[in-house]
């Protein structure tokens, strides 16, 4: 699906135009636990420059690793682990148990690149074309000696995270199947500007599953691993190579586009017509990984700039197709009160990393759950094709069981 999705705010009552309030402060509950937790200081990742060329690659736990002709189908948990880095594990395959979480420089609401937890098992290989990885193998490694003061290096030992040791402390793992990405989903935990209360805690681990401990000494690791982060230890520092290329959209390597623009993605189609788009994957992914499907080529939108574009006018909100739901969930906190239940209620964090409203809609899946939600709230969709464009109601949108109006071209 081209073009933006409109949500018409025809409800002005409903719409905020004060700044984001940021939650601060401590207080304690009666389990000694602190009900809000600090702001950790800001460590944005590095931002990259992506020029094209034929041979894409990305930084992994600080090193550039080329991609080369990549199966547009693997995945980066398969590539992970073929190069040695055994701590990301395969559980459910198709993006639910956290087992394989990884964190990936993503562009937050400002276009800021941060660490953000992610699902290995589902996301394609050549879809991190421009990024940086970090494994759990790779986080002690760029982190400076401990300081002389005994008490400090306790705190932040060489040797370890101090996400590992809190775990370690707190009894946080038993037979460690789940904890490579439980502790993962914390780093992003830790640079995370918005993680103020325990609910939000909760909802930064909802997508890791342990059947061991039953979570309260991994929480209450959390809880030490936080109080760290803001005191500047445990922030991970992003790598700054020199360059990390996407593959040009005339010559992908491997099956695999990179359109920068609407222009660069409609001659694609053009020329290869059979070619399925992705954006975040996470319905993707699982086709490829449980239904075992194969696609000779796939295009990604996720550096599409119209795509990408998250913008307000008096009476609406246009929402780029390909805008994560964690992007659009930190542009729209406290402005649209119905849309921040749907997003803190859609899926895992992990998932909401990656998926993209366009995506939820495009496929039509009867368990989407953005379509309720837009359709109380009269949104328009824009379809945009390389003849031009088209506005319908979102009423109109879908004509059956993954069906829609979207045509071929």
């Amino acid at each position: 699906m081209g073009g933006f999705c409109l949500v018409n705010a025809r409800n002005h009552s409903a719409i905020s135009r004060s700044s984001r309030r940021h939650r601060s402060g401590t207080g304690r509950n009666t389990s000694g636990c602190p009900r809000q937790y600090p702001q950790a200081p800001e460590a944005p990742v590095t931002p990259t420059p992506a020029t094209p060329s034929r041979h894409a690659s990305f930084c992994l736990n600080g090193k550039p690793v080329g991609i080369g002709n990549a199966d547009p189908n693997r995945t980066l948990l398969e590539a992970l682990r073929d190069a040695g880095l055994t701590g990301a594990k395969e559980g459910c395959n198709e993006g639910d148990c956290g087992a394989c979480a990884v964190v990936v420089s993503l562009p937050d609401a400002d276009g800021i690149p941060r660490w953000r937890s992610v699902n290995s098992c589902i996301l394609p290989l050549a879809a991190m074309a421009g990024r940086e990885v970090r494994t759990v193998e790779g986080l002690a490694m760029d982190r400076p000696d401990p300081a002389p003061d005994r008490s400090e290096s306790r705190e932040c030992p060489a040797s370890l995270h101090p996400i590992q040791s809190a775990l370690v402390r707190h009894h946080g793992s038993q037979c460690g199947y789940c904890t490579p990405g439980i502790v993962m989903s914390l780093v992003e935990a830790c640079h995370r500007r918005d993680l103020a209360t325990e609910e939000d805690l909760a909802e930064q681990l909802a997508g890791n599953l342990c059947r061991c401990t039953g979570y309260r000494s991994i929480r209450a690791a959390a809880i030490e691993a936080l109080e760290a982060a803001r005191r500047g230890c445990g922030l991970v520092p992003a790598p700054a190579p020199s360059s990390l290329p996407l593959v040009a959209p005339e010559a992908p390597d491997g099956g695999f586009f990179h359109p920068e623009d609407l222009r660069s993605l409609f001659a694609i189609r053009e020329r290869f017509p059979a070619a399925r788009w992705v954006a975040g994957g996470t319905d993707l992914g699982p086709e490829i990984t449980r239904k075992f499907h194969r696609f000779e080529a796939l295009v990604s939108l996720e550096h599409v700039r119209e795509l990408a574009e998250l913008r307000a006018t008096p009476d609406a909100w246009h929402i780029g197709a390909a805008v994560p739901l964690t992007v659009l969930a930190e542009r729209l906190a406290g402005e649209l009160p119905e849309v921040d239940a749907m997003i803190r209620g859609f899926g895992s964090r992990q998932i909401r990393n990656r998926a993209t409203l366009g995506g939820n809609l495009a496929t039509a899946s009867p368990v989407a759950c953005a379509a309720t939600l837009l359709l109380a709230m009269d949104a328009r969709l824009v379809l945009a094709s390389a003849t031009g464009e088209r506005v319908v109601g979102i009423d109109e949108f879908f004509t059956g069981y993954r069906t829609t109006v979207l045509r071929p071209d």
